[in-house]
């Protein structure tokens, strides 16, 4: 009694499918054929998805480089250097270049901080914060510690705590220690002073993993306080000139109206890293690396400040480089001056204490650093003196003319280690012709302690090797000698 409409509604729904009709036979078929339709959209969808989450890709096909791709610092710093990036670079450099550096006061010239790098060798750490506790001239201890997954050790924080016993020679004694926590995990961070209340503007920085008696410490340090705009290292690297891969460029690029700083990049002379063996081999040197060395607190705020973003950026991704950065930066902001050295005596009582697998030992650890050494040698002015911009089509009038009458760009140039024998323990060093007896700011007694010290080696009464070899049995004591200094010269 249902209307049509209503009836039809009543009756047995058939099913079609791409003309299946609803037998039996045929309903098989089409759950089949369902069944292959959803395994399929489920394929694509899942390549799809992999397809957004996968790096991308470059244009001809080639993996575009990532952080934990084995190849990925080459590719990275293979990006080529726009005009705008270097004059961008250049005017950062010029607002460094305006900062006056705080001048020294009479603590400053009898004391510095040290600012300890680790990175999860916890022996190896507390082994320098005890050792560098006992030199008379630390104020303080920074440890840097960048690891957000790990809390310092017990013992560590023992030693920090040790300023509230009752020992009062302690008290007396023991200079404060202080344990930086730093958000970021980057090589950078080692000149990020989180610290308000450095005691010091003489700042050593150290790698964990190095020592050196207390005696060696202030033979730099008094080095420093004489010329405390520089920085006083004792490992020696130099950048080594390819003057072949210039004349190949030269001429490739004789046009002044340049878009981009490549071609002029290119046309000069490539700089390569050269390791110890190479600065002895050639008796050159023109970079020191931060992992011991003292330079001034402000170096490390200019440095975070005012350093070219690419540079900053390049160490921060690929964990390289920060050495070869600081020393650079430095040299452009004297002049093209490269850096002090202190007497030889002293940078040869290095005690290396074995540790893990380095950042050193990484299979594209030279060429990477070739490529630091090339870009940021240029980015800084040290290569050409910036003399891509200079004239170029893309400066207004006032650039042009600051160009010419406000600021000259040297560059940076190696100079000898030594001027004469190489077992001579003092002398080495470069442009500034010190006395190793000299005994300026007399009212710091330990200097001339020091140079007392000094005059009885010369006599014949005593040895720098004599506070080595204490220095080197205590740590094979230990267990942590490296027996072998192989791998820590080359780097």
């Amino acid at each position: 009694f249902l209307p049509e409409s209503k009836q039809r509604l009543k009756r047995p729904v058939r099913f079609s499918f791409i003309g299946i009709g609803s037998s039996k036979k045929n309903f098989k078929t089409y759950r089949i054929v369902l069944l292959l339709v959803i395994l399929l959209t489920v394929a694509l969808l899942s390549h799809k998805i992999s397809s957004v989450n996968a790096p991308p890709s470059s244009s001809d096909g080639n993996k575009i480089a990532t952080p934990t791709d084995s190849k990925s610092p080459i590719d990275a710093l293979n990006k080529e250097i726009s005009l705008l990036e270097l004059k961008i670079a250049k005017a950062s450099l010029i607002k460094a270049k305006s900062h006056n550096l705080a001048p020294l006061r009479n603590i400053d010239k009898s004391k510095y901080t040290v600012r300890i790098n680790t990175w999860r060798r916890n022996e190896q750490l507390i082994a320098s914060v005890k050792h560098f506790s006992t030199c008379p001239g630390v104020a303080q201890i920074q440890v840097v510690w960048c690891d957000s997954e790990n809390s310092p050790p017990a013992e560590l924080l023992n030693l920090v705590n040790n300023k509230n016993n009752n020992n009062d020679k302690l008290k007396d004694d023991f200079p404060t220690i202080v344990i930086e926590q730093h958000s970021l995990n980057s090589l950078n961070e080692r000149f990020n002073v989180l610290t308000t209340d450095t005691p010091t503007y003489g700042i050593l920085s150290i790698d964990d993993d190095v020592l050196r008696p207390c005696e060696a410490l202030d033979d730099g340090f008094f080095r420093w306080t004489d010329h405390p705009d520089r920085i006083v290292g004792y490992d020696t690297r130099t950048h080594i000139v390819n003057n072949k891969n210039h004349q190949q460029q030269d001429n490739k690029n004789n046009s002044n109206n340049l878009t981009s700083s490549t071609s002029i990049l290119d046309s000069n002379p490539k700089w390569t890293y050269g390791y110890l063996s190479s600065a002895r081999k050639l008796n050159q040197y023109s970079i020191v690396l931060p992992r011991f060395c003292f330079l001034h607190i402000d170096y490390l705020s200019l440095y975070m400040t005012y350093l070219p973003q690419r540079i900053m950026q390049t160490i921060e991704t690929y964990f390289n480089c920060e050495d070869i950065a600081m020393s650079f930066f430095i040299s452009a902001l004297t002049n093209g001056q490269v850096p002090l050295l202190p007497n030889q005596w002293s940078m040869l009582t290095m005690v290396k204490m074995k540790a893990p697998k380095a950042i050193s030992q990484k299979d594209d650890h030279k060429s990477t650093r070739d490529k630091c050494t090339n870009d940021f040698g240029f980015l800084l002015g040290l290569m050409d003196g910036y003399k891509a911009l200079i004239g170029n089509d893309s400066l207004s009038d006032n650039d042009k003319q600051e160009e010419q009458t406000m600021y000259t760009w040297n560059t940076l140039k190696s100079k000898s280690i030594w001027k004469g024998k190489r077992t001579i323990p003092f002398g080495v060093g470069i442009d500034i012709d010190m006395d190793p007896l000299d005994t300026q700011n007399n009212f710091v007694g330990r200097r001339k302690e020091l140079v007392d010290e000094l005059k009885q080696w010369i006599d014949g009464s005593g040895s720098f090797w004599q506070l080595q070899s204490e220095l080197t049995n205590n740590v094979r004591k230990m267990g942590l000698l490296l027996e072998d200094n192989k791998d820590y010269k080359i780097i």
